[in-house]
């Protein structure tokens, strides 16, 4: 038996989800290997769980909570101002791009090379958008973590 399987087997039997069967064969592991790299591992393992034990939460002065408070608020105003002015300059843009779009399509001075490029130009950028908008919406229904072995 691997050492993986070992130390998965040591933590199942930690958290008390092991089977009988699964316990006869952690059993038989440790019973003939004196020098294994998971004896170490659990005991080092070990050592930590009950050092992490013995620590203790210690309350946060008033002033703490304070600055940690008006950080928290900081931030959020921050992202406020940030997110609505990207939304003015999107806005802005658009109009733009929509007022350039407007003078060399209905010019009739515009060559029929700049109006096909424009043409080219706002397809691609449709079609870009469109994807990125549809394989954003597709990962958000798949969980982020689902390939995690547990």
């Amino acid at each position: 038996m691997d050492c993986e399987r070992v130390k998965m087997l040591l933590m199942l039997q930690k958290d008390g989800e092991i089977t009988d069967s699964q316990q006869r064969e952690l059993q038989q592991k440790l019973d003939n290997c004196h020098n294994c790299s998971c004896l170490q591992y659990w005991q080092n393992f070990t050592a930590m769980e009950e050092e992490m034990q013995e620590l203790k939460f210690i309350e946060p002065q008033e002033q703490a909570w304070r600055l940690y408070w008006n950080n928290v608020y900081n931030q959020i105003e921050r992202r406020m101002g940030w997110i609505l002015a990207s939304c003015g300059a999107i806005v802005l843009i658009l109009y733009a791009i929509y007022e350039i779009f407007k003078e060399l399509w209905w010019n009739t001075n515009t060559p029929v090379a700049i109006k096909i490029g424009l043409a080219a130009l706002i397809t691609g950028m449709t079609i870009v958008f469109v994807s990125v908008v549809r394989e954003s919406l597709i990962l958000r229904k798949h969980d982020p973590f689902e390939r995690i072995r547990k």
